[in-house]
């Protein structure tokens, strides 16, 4: 455990994505989701950098304090949506939020977007998790078709 909470909040890419393989593994070892490689790289990504983006935010005193927080928020993120509570689901979206720099203004509207009730795309039996990989893949969609007109492919 030790050497992977150094590997998670590492500045070396290299060991950071150690860690995010080691959460990768855990997921297809759950079962969790039926994707193709290329969705699981980017699974990868984005479970790695949620959980090491909370502990840079929420740092720990020590490695059982570690553990138990990394205990909750894998559980958070595995629980389905409906679980959460919070006002348009704002704690859940928090954790999506958090991985983007504060000026990144495209990817914050495209997440209010998404978790707004009137679009319709969340899906409340999903997993937290499932529904934030929804909504980074929605938004590279949107991305690609952005890209798409501008170049005129």
């Amino acid at each position: 455990m030790e050497r992977f909470y150094h590997d998670l909040l590492s500045n070396d890419w290299e060991e950071r994505m150690r860690a995010y393989e080691a959460m990768e593994m855990d997921l297809r070892r759950r079962g969790c989701y039926a994707l193709n490689d290329d969705k699981w790289e980017d699974m990868k990504l984005l479970v790695g950098q949620i959980i090491s983006i909370y502990f840079k935010k929420h740092p720990v005193r020590d490695l059982g304090e570690f553990r138990r927080e990394l205990v909750l928020l894998y559980r958070r993120l595995l629980e389905p949506l409906s679980r959460d509570k919070s006002p348009g689901f704002r704690r859940s979206k928090s954790l999506l939020m958090d991985i983007y720099d504060d000026d990144d203004h495209a990817a914050r509207l495209g997440i209010d977007a998404f978790f707004d009730a009137k679009a319709n795309l969340l899906v409340t039996t999903k997993s937290v998790l499932g529904n934030l990989f929804c909504c980074y893949e929605h938004m590279m969609d949107e991305v690609r078709k952005r890209y798409a007109a501008i170049v005129g492919v």
